[in-house]
């Protein structure tokens, strides 16, 4: 028996019910098709039947339905090649597109700029740089003409890929229609095709001509909702998507499903012990919309979320059979936190942990609400032998079946969900801490210093080092227990600087906007800099270089702006304290 009275309550039998029904009466989830309707009602009526106060929301998304296609060869050895449409891709004429194929590694802004792709196909490993999104956005910005994914998995696997290339982040608004639309026509292959097409490249220039396979359409697509109230109005975010690919799907999200369904039925008959309450958010449109649903929920619910979501909890792909390690994801003041109940709770796991970035669905930067996630991850042999398939190399594939969970690695998941929650629930003081957060912006403000770029910082750099100070005043009052005696201001201190620095330190647009998927500015903290060095690199006075200091500038002002109230909000908390 353990200390914490949720995770002693948690059933096996119940996960793998979930998981099973799932993926056995509704495979094949694509957003906007019946099986996902009913993959909302089927959750909604589970948390109903728990105690919660649960509902099926329905709306219009863009989607997109994919189909198998084929890329022809020119030249010596012509032949035909198998490959997968990409969800969102721009279709392609009758006569397909024809061009020069480049091998683009990658696909990185670094491989973009050292290669002239301009007229050209690229080719471009999935799992290495950026995310799909990025990689076609950045292809299409120098010139591409068309886009071939290599999938990751083995050398000899002959599996093909699923996956989307639509950069704006959900539904799009007619703005982000014109700049943040696919337009390249994009297709997967298997690895072991992406092998013998970089063979074939070495040997010497290759054209090739594509051919797409697609409808984008508008449709009606569902999010589930459920409530568990607490003792007060606050409450923790918990999200997982729904849909997902052709076939079972296991991994990709029926087990993150069941863990959301089993955290709600165990922790409803607690809600009396609860400071804070939850809230389950079944997402649609993760896969073939770029995070619909948890940017729908987030547009409709902003202003409980700026006043009372105190975390989100993400849960996407739990239980990957023969993932021995554990893997931490979240905004840098929750990590400590993560970090200690990682350690107690992922069985002596060889454990690591990283910054919280713009992907899967984290829809909720802007709102400035923290984030985590927690994965079993696979060990670096095992990552070399698969092309980085760090979701292993089934995923987003027809091959994502029952076999490829763990069982005992997804109740020890559960475990960790529960253990997490249940502090951010009950604890009497938020467990954050903005110490390194501090440090992560004094560091990249000294880093941008030193880039060489006529934008001074001086400034702003002044007014990190006050805030570091001001954070390490206030952390160790916390630590020394001062802060028992007025919780309810601290707790609210602490929410509004989350409000405060995660739409600098996290995004380019701030607060009301979405960056594109998986931007290559979210790499660093204080996103909206990224690019000074090249900027001061480029020939000063062009109508280009006086466009991007305009940015720059504003940026820098949004940047100050938010560490000057952050200052001052910590001389608030610690001044009303006494």
């Amino acid at each position: 028996m353990s200390d914490n009275p949720v995770v002693d309550g948690f059933s096996a039998q119940e996960l793998r019910q979930h998981v099973v029904a799932t993926t056995e009466r509704y495979p094949t989830r694509l957003a906007g098709t019946e099986h996902v309707r009913l993959t909302a009602e089927y959750c909604v009526e589970a948390m109903r039947r728990s105690g919660l106060e649960a509902s099926v929301h329905s709306f219009p998304g863009l989607v997109s339905f994919p189909r198998e296609t084929h890329v022809d060869l020119a030249g010596p050895g012509a032949r035909r090649v198998r490959a997968m449409t990409l969800g969102h891709s721009a279709p392609t004429p009758e006569a397909g597109v024809e061009a020069e194929i480049v091998d683009a590694g990658g696909g990185s802004a670094a491989d973009f700029r050292r290669l002239d792709v301009g007229g050209r196909i690229v080719l471009v490993d999935t799992l290495s740089g950026p995310g799909r999104q990025e990689k076609q956005r950045l292809a299409a910005l120098h010139g591409a003409v068309g886009y071939i994914g290599i999938n990751w998995g083995h050398p000899a696997d002959e599996t093909l890929p699923y996956g989307s290339v639509k950069p704006g982040w959900g539904n799009p608004s007619p703005a982000s229609t014109r700049g943040e639309a696919a337009v390249l026509p994009c297709v997967g292959v298997s690895r072991a095709e992406g092998e013998r097409l970089r063979a074939r490249l070495r040997e010497g220039p290759l054209r090739a001509c594509l051919h797409t396979r697609v409808a984008n359409p508008w449709r009606p697509v569902q999010v589930g909702v459920g409530t568990l109230r607490g003792r007060t109005d606050d409450f923790v975010l918990v999200g997982g998507h729904i849909d997902s690919w052709e076939g079972p799907q296991a991994t990709d999200n029926a087990t993150g499903m069941a863990c959301m369904l089993e955290l709600a039925r165990v922790f409803a008959p607690h809600r009396g012990k609860l400071l804070r309450g939850l809230e389950f958010g079944f997402w649609v449109g993760h896969e073939t919309g770029t995070m619909i649903g948890s940017s729908w929920y987030a547009d409709r619910h902003w202003r409980r979320l700026q006043r009372h979501a105190v975390a989100y909890l993400q849960i996407d792909q739990p239980g990957c059979a023969g993932a021995t390690q554990w893997g931490a994801t979240s905004n840098t003041e929750l990590r400590g936190f993560q970090e200690r109940v990682d350690k107690q709770w992922t069985e002596g796991r060889p454990w690591s942990w990283r910054r919280a970035l713009k992907i899967g669905d984290t829809s909720f930067f802007g709102a400035g609400v923290p984030m985590l996630s927690g994965l079993a991850t696979f060990d670096a042999g095992t990552l070399r032998q698969t092309a980085n398939a760090t979701l292993g190399a089934w995923h987003h594939t027809v091959e994502n079946t029952l076999d490829k969970v763990d069982w005992d690695a997804l109740a020890m998941h559960l475990r960790v969900y529960g253990a997490y929650l249940w502090e951010l629930c009950t604890a009497p003081i938020l467990p954050m801490a903005f110490g390194g957060v501090a440090e992560e912006i004094v560091r990249r403000l000294d880093e941008l210093a030193g880039s060489g770029a006529p934008l001074p910082l001086d400034e702003i750099a002044a007014e990190a080092r006050r805030f570091r100070a001001g954070v390490a005043r206030l952390d160790a009052w916390i630590e020394a227990g001062g802060a028992a005696a007025h919780a309810g201001a601290v707790n609210a201190s602490l929410k509004r600087l989350s409000r405060l620095l995660i739409p600098v330190t996290h995004t380019v647009r701030g607060r009301y906007g979405h960056d594109t998927y998986g931007l290559s500015a979210q790499t660093a903290p204080l996103p909206g800099l990224h690019g000074l060095g090249d900027w001061a690199a480029e020939a000063a006075g062009t109508p280009e270089w006086v466009g991007q200091e305009i940015d720059f500038l504003r940026q820098r002002n949004r940047i100050g702006d938010a560490l000057a109230e952050a200052v001052d909000e910590i001389e608030r908390c610690l001044g009303a304290a006494g």
